[in-house]
């Protein structure tokens, strides 16, 4: 797992306007980052070097998780083999004393099986502080991308989403309350419903 501390920079906003959009769920997040003395942040997505950037300007101990390395790919469909049930300890090899005040899980929600989801849950929960804050996007198309998209940070509350080129796969649809009760140990801080397809979910541990 990358561990990121340091260098202020900025990244500038892409030229192609057509999967930015305005986050409030992202703008929530980045209440709690600058209100806070130091934060540690998971970023369950990729490394991507602009977003490293963009959180090292503030107070805090950056940690990528990097899913896409270890979840499968099937053909162009990412996601889960019957047989794939992943070992999330070993996936980001976090220390028992490893807390987090912020948890960026994009949209990586859509594509675990749901016992994977309540597995994931458990683990999770034991890496955070009481009031820490998980982000989500959850698909609420009949269908999505077949691979989870790449989320670039803008601005404290945009985002641009780069999206594989790939055929389409079912969404799972999870609603509000079918993904708490996946997640027993979290409950709904906030919720935002925009009109792009996602759902912004911001959970906090019970």
């Amino acid at each position: 797992m990358f561990r990121a501390q340091g260098a202020a920079a900025r990244v500038s906003a892409s030229d192609d306007n057509e999967l930015t959009y305005r986050s409030p769920g992202l703008q929530l997040i980045f209440e709690r980052i600058s209100s806070a003395d130091k934060v540690n942040i998971l970023d369950l997505g990729p490394p991507l070097s602009s977003n490293v950037e963009f959180l090292s300007s503030y107070p805090c101990r950056l940690y990528i998780g990097d899913w896409l390395q270890w979840l499968p790919l099937y053909g162009d469909h990412w996601g889960e083999h019957p047989a794939f049930s992943p070992l999330f300890s070993e996936m980001l090899s976090l220390k028992a004393d490893d807390q987090f005040d912020v948890i960026l899980g994009w949209d990586m929600i859509n594509y675990l099986g749901e016992e994977n989801i309540r597995r994931f849950s458990r683990f999770l929960a034991e890496h955070t502080h009481a009031n820490a804050l998980c982000f989500f996007s959850v698909a609420t198309h009949k269908e999505m991308a077949a691979q989870p998209a790449k989320y670039r940070i803008l601005s404290k509350g945009s985002l641009h989403c780069e999206q594989a080129d790939c055929n389409p796969c079912p969404s799972p649809r999870f609603t509000q309350s079918r993904l708490l009760e996946l997640m027993p140990e979290f409950q709904s801080h906030r919720s935002f419903l925009l009109q792009n397809g996602r759902q912004e979910q911001i959970l906090r541990i019970r």
